[in-house]
């Protein structure tokens, strides 16, 4: 997953996340981070995706809203292993042609470091917020 460096607020350990009642699987619940209660999803359960589950080196990657609604200046997703820091330009990124359309994958590219989805982070909040009121 390639996510640009300004969505990302902070990458931290695994803390399971405190479930949320009548919400879809992919909506794992929330978890408290800086003061603030922020919702965490599955990227590979809303996608339908199969997953392993959580493997030893998972973290929560709480990711910067995007202003499109005032009351979620955040939401989390897991990740399943340590996330490092490349430097990618879009210069040498090449977009994936045949690939299955779906709403939560902006992209799917090829650059120097390997293939990697950018997801769609406009939708992926959209979702989160259409279900989600913190309690």
């Amino acid at each position: 997953m390639i996510l640009p460096n300004e969505a990302v607020a902070e990458v931290v350990g695994w803390t399971p996340p405190t479930p949320v009642e009548a919400v879809p699987d992919w909506f794992l619940g929330e978890v408290e981070w800086r003061g603030e209660t922020v919702p965490v999803i599955s990227y590979e359960r809303l996608n339908e995706s199969p997953s392993d589950g959580r493997s030893e080196k998972a973290r929560i990657v709480v990711l910067n809203g995007s202003g499109q609604f005032d009351d979620m200046d955040f939401f989390a997703m897991v990740i399943q292993s340590i996330p490092h820091m490349l430097r990618v330009d879009i210069e040498n990124m090449t977009e994936v042609q045949d690939v299955e359309s779906v709403p939560s994958v902006q992209m799917v590219v090829n650059s120097p470091v390997g293939t990697g989805i950018i997801p769609n982070m406009v939708h992926l909040e959209k979702c989160v917020h259409d279900i989600y009121r913190p309690s």
